[in-house]
């Protein structure tokens, strides 16, 4: 079997295409750029190079797990976020777009850069978040927990990646149970939030391939939101602590009530919408 790049890229898209797969353009070439090891421009610009049998095969095998519903970064090991690349696998939930607009938000809040913050990450997985608020923060330090085992694996992994072992650290807790939180200066969580009910609707490359300890937030979608909103109520604070958390967009209205029911002021509590102006973000002083 003996393919040049530009006809391999069209045979795999035209396969991806008959799967549905809605990526389909973007999925050939990022694939082949990884079996190849070259850039994306590369296979531009050497269109008509012919490939190897054996990197055709190896190719060709990974574009029947993508059509299988395996995600592009599940096969890569790596997903992007914030314009940095952060290693994945089947232990952690793929870092979202929408996410970065608690980056977004953290940035707005804090205007000092070089300000000597401390940052807490709850439900870290991976550790993009907190990761990414020490890249964009240099002189900031932080912690982020997670109840699985393997993710503050590879959270430490990404630490170590990004160069930021010494600013940041990961520890194993069931949220806020073997934290003392009132050390930090702001609090971030992406809690699960997928309502039971609609894990089987999610699509094939999220319910398949994320862990579902990441997805799932009980019968309501609401489970994890009440479990954080009444631990940090508890808490009793001496200094002012900024609290940003996504929302699941569906249930907003039901987060905002049970702030409210908590005790905070709702008029302290913002809310930000994504590009899809959705609510996204909430964020209040604790």
């Amino acid at each position: 079997m003996m393919l040049c790049l530009q006809e391999i890229i069209d045979t795999s898209r035209n396969k991806l295409k008959l799967a549905s797969i809605q990526s389909a353009n973007i999925d050939s070439v990022l694939l082949l750029s990884y079996i190849l090891g070259v850039s994306r421009e590369y296979l531009i610009t050497h269109s008509q190079e012919v490939i190897s049998e054996k990197n055709c095969l190896d190719y060709f095998a990974i574009i029947d797990r993508r059509i299988k519903g395996e995600p592009v970064s599940k096969i890569l090991g790596k997903k992007e976020f914030y314009g940095r690349d952060f290693i994945v696998n089947s232990d952690v939930l793929d870092p979202r777009p929408d996410s970065e607009l608690i980056i977004d938000t953290a940035k707005e809040l804090f205007s000092n850069r070089n300000e000597k913050l401390k940052f807490l990450d709850l439900g870290t997985g991976s550790g993009c978040l907190l990761l990414t608020l020490l890249l964009e923060f240099r002189d900031a330090r932080g912690v982020g927990i997670d109840i699985s085992e393997k993710a503050i694996e590879v959270a430490k992994r990404n630490s170590y990646l990004h160069a930021l072992n010494d600013r940041g650290s990961f520890i194993i807790s069931d949220w806020l149970d073997s934290i003392k939180f009132e050390d930090f200066n702001l609090i971030v969580c992406n809690p699960p939030y997928i309502p039971d009910e609609d894990i089987n609707d999610l699509n094939k490359d999220v319910k398949l391939y994320d862990p579902i300890v990441a997805l799932s937030g009980g019968n309501d979608g609401l489970r994890y939101y009440k479990k954080i909103i009444t631990q940090l109520k508890k808490k009793n604070l001496n200094k002012k602590i900024i609290f940003i958390m996504e929302l699941y967009s569906d249930s907003a209205d039901a987060i905002i009530k049970l702030m409210i029911n908590a005790g905070y002021e709702a008029n302290t509590i913002k809310i930000r919408q994504d590009l899809s102006n959705k609510r996204r973000v909430m964020f209040t002083d604790l």
